[in-house]
């Protein structure tokens, strides 16, 4: 074949670029007329079938757009790259849209590119606000297509896509679908996918470009310190099982199974006895305790099985930590007063100080130490599932003269670790490749699709049974040259039975592909909701205030699509402004628990009262009583104190679609009345003196509704509040010298504009 002849032509292909392959020419010629599922091995070229069938699209289809949707910033600036790299279009046809830019400006930037990167939250929010559309958009991709289920975006955004574009197309693409004929089917529907392209490394056209990887299993032992502590965790365990098998909640073969899976299906088969017996009976509330309880000890159990005793200490100081808030489970408690576990943290605590973490984290420090000192030039990545623990391997390897490693993690977590921000992200990325870092300690973050071709070894520190995950990590290496991959698992644990699980399903993924059955192209909405806008008024320009908060539920796409537009702003109280005098809180099951727990409940209650003359809160979902570890009777308290002592009431919805149906009917009933040009106002307007007084003094900071009218109450006039000693105040109940600090610092600081 002649040098003209290796490279692929097309006028909006750059010459030279794009060797030509016969597996990607021969799915591109699948995908250019039919919603195409790629399913490809890592390394092997699949953002350049993308930027080729844009090409294609474009080409076809003059005046048309194309966007590319992948989940994270670092892979949206990655494709971006790519295309940039081999399309033939000007700079500004391409456009990257984050975030960071404000609204009104990715209004516009959607009219002037061609080429759009971008992550599904951010064209997803622009579709629902109505800031674009995608009626000349003759293709979209979705990467990382596995990620197509459930509340994830990707299947609305596709819905929209393929009910509103005049000339649709969609290209899905990813390493690995799934591991069920079930979660691949699923993904086949969200995406409307009529097609699927499958290829391994066994493939015959794809065999000439794999790379090889040399791939070592390295099982080591646990030392007999932690051999005796993970004896002692068994030993309660066995002891919980004992009694829930003696009570007939599990089978005597189910104490054999330790599993979250088994212990979390047993929790739910629990609750559903606590709500439907009376919750006051011993048996039942000892089983559900012991279960909770059985279930931290089973995670317990994983962590020194396969991450070691840093992160098992963390575990159990987080545990000692919840057990200090209101509300707390009764099992935290049991369970960090039982003196086995007394001791046990006290000899973890020990051998932490003796330097023993886990046989693997030693084995890691003195193999990548080897690596690096006779590889002078290599690049390493260690995946590790936590964050405490990457933070440790990349501090010891630093100890290292020749190693510059650092974490590589993801953003903010509930759990107050920071993480690095995406801008961050991308600049380790860079001081990688540049060769600034010689090893990444990186946790899930690092697993989804991002072009680290320098990297020539992976380590996994910690293994699990997804095959979507042990084929993303494995493929950080052995894309242009030879790669090496380390898997490190503990003999006699869990370990294992991960390693047969991933085994098995990889060996059956061709066979299970091929059982799947793509869909016939159907744009219709869901029969159900099809039926209800059937029967309303649909033609009607309702329109509602969402908090912007609550975008990223499913009430609003649904909303959407009964024809309501979408105001987003940030309210100060409440979810959805229906009329100037209606507000609505929506709170999930547990969203409505939880609040109870830490005692946000009724201070939102109090700030909805305030703020709307009628306000409503809708509960969804079901099992309210067995949810939480929470005795029937608060709960009552709090529903009952909710609709007597607030005046407040209460709507319980199904689910989601249950919730959109029941804010749609309130809309209806509210704005079908008005005239056209109805707006909508926030926050009900004070009708009396008194409620004038009371909104003026809870503005003051840290004082709500309750303690401004015990305010008022004690001193009658706000002018005396405003003039009153700290000593005075000091009297009311609930107000400390903290809160006393503050609103005597807000009243007698000179106001500055």
């Amino acid at each position: 074949m002649s040098k003209t002849n290796i490279y692929l032509d097309h006028p909006l292909i750059k010459k030279a670029t794009v060797e030509r392959r016969l597996y990607q020419e021969t799915i591109l010629a699948s995908a250019t007329d039919k919603n195409t599922l790629v399913i490809l091995p890592t390394g092997l070229g699949k953002t350049l079938i993308a930027a080729l069938l844009a090409a294609h699209r474009l080409s076809k289809l003059p005046g048309s757009k194309c966007i590319f949707l992948a989940p994270t910033k670092p892979l949206v600036m990655q494709h971006y790259k790519t295309f940039k790299s081999v399309m033939n279009v000007s700079e500004e046809a391409l456009l990257v849209l984050t975030g960071e830019i404000k609204p009104s400006e990715r209004s516009e930037l959607w009219k002037k590119g061609i080429i759009f990167f971008t992550t599904p939250q951010i064209l997803e929010n622009d579709l629902l606000l109505k800031r674009t559309a995608v009626t000349d958009v003759s293709l979209i991709i979705f990467d990382e297509a596995h990620r197509s289920v459930g509340d994830y975006p990707y299947p609305n955004i596709a819905k929209i896509y393929m009910e509103n574009s005049k000339h649709p197309l969609i290209l899905a693409l990813t390493a690995s679908p799934g591991s069920s004929i079930d979660k691949i089917n699923e993904v086949c529907r969200n995406l409307y996918i009529s097609n699927i392209e499958v290829r391994d490394e066994t493939s015959r056209d794809v065999k000439p470009y794999i790379v090889s990887t040399n791939i070592s299993w390295i099982k080591l032992e646990l030392p007999e310190e932690m051999r005796n502590i993970k004896k002692e965790l068994e030993s309660i365990l066995k002891n919980n099982y004992d009694f829930l098998s003696k009570n007939n909640f599990i089978s005597i073969d189910a104490k054999k199974f330790t599993s979250k899976k088994t212990l979390l299906e047993l929790q739910v088969k629990l609750r559903q006895l606590i709500d439907k017996h009376d919750s006051s009976s011993p048996v039942l509330l000892t089983a559900s305790s012991i279960l909770a309880e059985s279930l931290r000890l089973s995670h317990a159990l994983e962590l020194i099985e396969s991450q070691g005793l840093a992160v098992l200490k963390k575990y159990f100081d987080k545990l000692e930590k919840e057990s200090y808030r209101s509300g707390s489970s009764r099992a935290i408690k049991k369970l960090l007063l039982n003196p086995v576990i007394q001791k046990l943290r006290g000899e973890i605590q020990r051998l932490l100080a003796d330097g023993l973490v886990h046989p693997k984290f030693h084995y890691i420090i003195n193999e990548v130490s080897d690596w690096i000192a006779t590889r002078p030039k290599s690049r390493v990545i260690v995946f590790c599932q936590y964050r405490e623990l990457a933070m440790l391997l990349a501090e010891t390897l630093n100890r290292n003269s020749t190693i510059t490693a650092k974490r590589f993690i993801g953003q903010a977590t509930r759990e107050g670790d920071k993480g690095i921000s995406q801008r961050e992200q991308l600049q380790i990325l860079e001081e990688f490749k540049a060769g600034v870092i010689n090893v990444l300690v990186a946790t899930s973050v690092a697993e989804e699709g991002l072009d680290i071709s320098e990297c020539d070894l992976v380590v996994f520190y910690d293994f699990s049974p997804s095959v979507i995950r042990y084929i993303q990590r494995k493929g950080r290496t052995g894309r242009r040259t030879p790669g090496n991959v380390l898997i490190l698992l503990t003999k006699g644990t869990r370990d294992e039975n991960y390693y047969w699980i991933v085994t098995n399903k990889q060996k059956n993924l061709q066979q299970i592909v091929k059982k799947v059955k793509p869909i016939s192209l159907n744009t219709q909405l869901h029969p159900t909701l099809e039926h209800f806008l059937e029967n309303s008024a649909s033609e009607t320009c309702f329109k509602i205030i969402v908090d912007h908060r609550e975008l990223s539920s499913p009430i609003p796409r649904l909303l959407t699509e009964m024809k309501v537009n979408i105001i987003p702003e940030q309210l100060p109280a409440g979810d959805y402004v229906i009329s100037e005098d209606v507000g609505v809180e929506r709170k999930t099951v547990a969203d409505f628990l939880q609040s109870l727990i830490d005692k946000r409940l009724f201070e939102q209650i109090i700030k909805l009262k305030e703020a709307y003359n009628t306000p409503i809160l809708i509960i969804e979902g079901e099992s309210l009583y067995g949810l939480r570890n929470i005795h029937q009777n608060a709960i009552r308290g709090a529903l009952a104190s909710i609709v007597v002592d607030y005046n407040l009431p209460i709507l319980w919805s199904k689910d989601a679609e249950d919730t959109a149906k029941l804010i749609y009917a309130m809309i209806s009933r509210r704005q079908s009345i008005r005239d056209s040009s109805f707006s909508l106002k926030k926050g009900k307007i004070p009708a009396t003196i008194s409620e004038i007084q009371e909104r003026l003094i809870s503005s003051l900071p840290q004082i709500n509704h309750v303690l401004a009218k015990k305010l008022l109450k004690t001193f009658k006039k706000p002018i005396n509040i405003f003039n009153s000693s700290e000593e005075d105040l000091k009297k009311i109940s609930g107000i400390g010298e903290k809160k006393i600090k503050l609103i005597k610092e807000v009243l007698n600081t000179d106001y500055e504009e």
